[in-house]
Parts: structure tokens; sequence; C-alpha cells
């Protein structure tokens, strides 16, 4: 085999191993002429919630969660200390503490589905926790910890974006990280068969309309309920997060959900679910906004670093103050 042959077969390698790893990249199904009959070929496997996440322009983010049940809760909505952070938390308690969603001052996007309520669910949000990074990593170990909690209920989720795109997520049977791009969006129910991913324009007019129908077109989920879409606008100093909310009534998978539905209480007002409207129209529920307030840590941090600063300013002062000294010693004994 001469030269020129060997080349060719190299180079025809390095491309089929380079467009196998472009591919894993971002392996999710596409959006794109979906089948949107929901799947209800087991019943008893198929309750669960949906969390979609997609990614804008300079750090900015939406993030829609629809809780699926057939237990109607009050789902609650506030501005909480989560963990020492300055947070957004969505939740419910009654048939069991379960955390839907976290959206930190500094714009982490975290959101958890599942049947495990109460003490597992918990587990998992306080992993999560853990998992707020300064270098915006994502660790598969502690994604790994919370598959093996979601693994016995049989189905489940996490996931979790830093503000920069870099996300990692969790289902019974699959763990994965990697990057979202501006424009680029992923959608991840309890089952990772019917996950998908794909982009919107970043031009979209009406970006709430657009997460809306992303969450209503979801195959995966029966007793489907209320649809929060979380509109994140981040900036040096602030984090001013928009909220809306739909009823998401089930037509888009060949169903009747419309009185699925919660109230929802935000900041200690209540929402009635019969004020919701039907999906894709939705609703503001209010606004949150931080102040990027330092945290205990930033804190100590910019003290120690002025205590180092005066130390360094009165031990050049006595130096200095020292050295005058010797000289004016000097002279006097020239003269």
């Amino acid at each position: 085999m001469n030269l020129k042959k060997q080349i060719l077969i190299l180079s025809i390698f390095i491309i089929f191993i380079f467009a196998c790893g472009t591919f894993s990249a971002f392996d999710f199904q596409n959006n794109e002429n979906l089948d949107v009959t929901a799947d209800y070929s087991n019943e008893t496997d198929v309750f669960g919630c949906c969390s979609i996440l997609w990614q804008l322009e300079d750090n900015n983010a939406m993030m829609s969660y629809r809780r699926d049940s057939n237990v109607t809760a009050d789902v609650y909505i506030e501005k909480v200390n989560w963990h020492g952070i300055p947070a957004i938390k969505q939740y419910k308690t009654e048939g069991g503490y379960f955390n839907h969603v976290i959206i930190t001052n500094d714009g982490w996007v975290i959101g958890l589905g599942g049947i495990d309520d109460g003490k597992d669910s918990e587990i998992c949000e306080n992993i999560t926790a853990s998992m707020i990074t300064k270098d915006y990593s994502i660790s598969e170990n502690a994604l790994a910890k919370i598959q093996d909690i979601k693994k016995p209920y049989g189905r489940g989720h996490v996931v979790i974006k830093a503000p920069n795109g870099n996300y990692g997520f969790a289902n019974v049977d699959k763990l994965k990280t990697g990057t979202l791009q501006p424009g680029q969006y992923i959608s991840i129910p309890n089952n990772y068969s019917l996950s998908r991913s794909g982009e919107l324009p970043l031009d979209t007019p009406d970006k709430v309309g657009a997460m809306t129908n992303l969450s209503q077109a979801d195959k995966y989920g029966l007793d489907r309920r209320e649809i929060v879409t979380y509109d994140i606008h981040l900036n040096e100093s602030t984090n001013v997060t928009d909220i809306y909310i739909a009823n998401e009534d089930g037509s888009l998978v060949g169903a009747n959900y419309t009185n699925y539905i919660d109230n929802v209480i935000f900041n200690n007002t209540k929402i009635l679910g019969s004020d919701i409207p039907i999906g894709p129209n939705y609703m503001s529920v209010g606004t949150i906004e931080f102040t990027n307030e330092l945290t205990s840590a930033d804190k100590l941090t910019i003290l120690i670093a002025i205590i180092a600063i005066v130390i360094f300013v009165a031990a050049l002062f006595f130096a200095v103050l020292k050295f005058v000294r010797f000289m004016r010693r000097n002279i006097r004994r020239k003269f």
C-alpha cells in the first residue's frame, strides 16, 4: 500500500471518529416532526414531571416545569435562603414534600421530578446544592448519587444547568453532562427515551409561549397539571426572573386534563387553579429580583484581603519611617 492510500484511509478514519463524537455530544431526540400522542402503553409508569431548559444569550435562560400527578396539591413559589444561597424555590408539601425547581440568584437552574416524595426527595435536593460551583462544573459523581436514589422508584429525573450553559442530568437509566449553546434546549421527563433536544430562534417573539408549547408537546406523562415558566435575566449585579403559568389541559396529547390543576401560592398570595388560563395561553405570576449580595465566604475573603492590605501599608510605613531616621542619622554624622 503506497503512502497516498495510507493517508487517505487515515483521513477517513479520523473523520469517522470525529463524526461519532459530534453525534454523541448531543444525542437526544429532536423535537421536529414528533408524534405528540402520549405513550399510554403502561399507565402505571407514566406519572411524572418534565423540566425544560433553554439557554439564551449573555447567560440568560428560560426554564419550564410541568407537574404531573393524580394528587392535587398547593404549589409554592417563594424567594428563600437555600443552603445559604438566595434562590427561588418551587415545591409542594401535600402527599409528602417534593421540591420541583431551584433558581439561584447567580443563575443556576435545577429541576427535579419523580415519585420519591419525602426524605429521598430532600436528599436529592441537598445533593444538588453541593453541585453549585464557582467554575460552573457539573459533578457526575453527584448525579450518580441522585440516580441511585431514583432507581428503586423506576422513574424520575434531575437536571441542573450553570449560567454559562453547562448542564447535567440523571434519569433512572441515563446520566449525561454537556453544554447548551445559546438557542439550544433540552427537555428532560422522567423517562429518558422520551427526552428531547433542539434549537429555538433567539429572536422568538413569544418565548414564554414557545416554552409552554414545548412542555405541552412532551410525550411523557399522564395527569398533567400546570406549566410554570421562569424567564431569567442576569447581569453583573442583579437577577430578575419573571414567572408565568399555564394550565396543561392535555390537548396536544389527545387527553383532557383541564380540571387537573393546582392552586399556586406565590409569596403568600394564592392564585386559584380555576383562574389559570389553558395553554398555550398563560398568565403572569409575578417577578422575583435579586441584588447579587456577597456570600459569607466572599465577605470573609474580602475582609482578609483588606486586613492584609492594612498590614502591608503599616509595614511599608514603618519601613519608610525607619529608612528616613537612618538617613537623618547619617546626614547628622557627616555634618
